[in-house]
């Protein structure tokens, strides 16, 4: 996992090897609207990286609130596995276990 995180390449992740596996498709869900673009854009902006350091082989796309979920609904989504990943705060969802409490202290983590 770190080298794919690298720019350093080695023999498994170059050349054949690297075209190999399966193509991988994500949905992400997100509660950040397109207008929030810090926030919604750094979802667009991880889809696009994983995208390009994968070949194309592993793609993610971005839903905006209520394309597929509410946006209060993000975590529960991914826990039913209607979609692969969410991007969401940890605020929205204390009720649910108060140690999702301890990520909203300060803005951003």
């Amino acid at each position: 996992v770190l080298t794919a995180c690298s720019n350093v390449e080695t023999p498994d992740d170059t050349g054949a090897n690297a075209q190999s596996g399966p193509r991988i498709s994500w949905r992400l869900a997100s509660s950040y609207p397109p207008s929030v673009d810090i926030l919604h854009g750094a979802a667009i902006l991880l889809a696009e990286r994983v995208n390009a350091l994968t070949g194309g082989r592993f793609t993610i796309r971005v839903f905006a609130p209520g394309e597929l979920v509410p946006p209060l609904q993000v975590m529960d989504a991914v826990e039913a596995g209607t979609v692969q990943a969410g991007h969401t705060s940890d605020y929205y969802y204390i009720g649910k276990h108060p140690a999702l409490a301890f990520g909203t202290s300060i803005p951003f983590g």
